[in-house]
């Protein structure tokens, strides 16, 4: 994202209130171990830094924290609201943060419940705009997520603009699923390399918009 890009201060012109936005990043065990193969939890951390780089200069505009979630837990906190990190050795100890707790993590999934928890927590303070963008590479089938539960989850507070990015892994599934999902709330990526690229168009799509 090029942030000397002079149309985008304008957008924020007319706005009372900060944008507030949850990024909710996959830092499960698979992201780690399936890392050698095609660069997924790489490419996740880049994205991240890109999030971090871009938001600087909109601090008082967007107010937004980084979380995961993975077997162990729903939420796992990395920036919290209001602190963003300023510096590159704040963002080094946010991406060492990620990667640690892919490494260490229990087998299992949260991807459900991580959904859930980011909505609530976004919509606990007034905004202009509220964004949830989550990150997972489960197999969703697996763990007997429906497309009616992610879409009971995402409906949950009207007010909350929810997009989901599922890395395929090869699951075949994954397309039937998204018919099903909320229009235009999912985005599935079968290259890691192009995962900064999907981040990137929602953010410059909704959050910028």
């Amino acid at each position: 994202m090029d942030n000397t890009n002079p149309s985008l201060p304008s957008l924020f012109n007319s706005k009372k209130k900060k944008k507030r936005v949850r990024f909710v990043f996959d830092t499960s065990a698979s992201m780690y171990h399936f890392n050698y193969a095609d660069g997924r939890l790489d490419r996740a951390l880049e994205s991240a830094v890109m999030i971090m780089e871009s938001f600087k200069d909109y601090a008082d505009r967007i107010d937004y924290a980084i979380s995961g979630h993975s077997g162990d837990s729903s939420f796992i906190p990395f920036t919290a609201y209001g602190k963003p990190p300023v510096d590159r050795k704040q963002i080094a100890t946010v991406m060492s943060e990620m990667v640690t707790h892919t490494q260490f993590t229990m087998r299992g999934d949260n991807t459900l419940p991580a959904i859930r928890e980011a909505i609530k927590d976004v919509a606990k303070e007034p905004a202009d705009d509220h964004f949830v963008i989550v990150l997972s590479d489960a197999h969703l089938g697996q763990y007997d997520i429906s497309a009616e539960d992610i879409n009971k989850e995402m409906m949950m507070h009207s007010n909350v603009k929810t997009y989901l990015i599922f890395i395929s892994n090869g699951d075949r599934s994954l397309k039937e699923l998204q018919k099903k999902l909320l229009p235009g709330s999912s985005f599935l990526c079968f290259s890691s390399q192009s995962l900064p690229n999907i981040f990137q168009s929602i953010i410059s799509s909704s959050i910028f918009k």
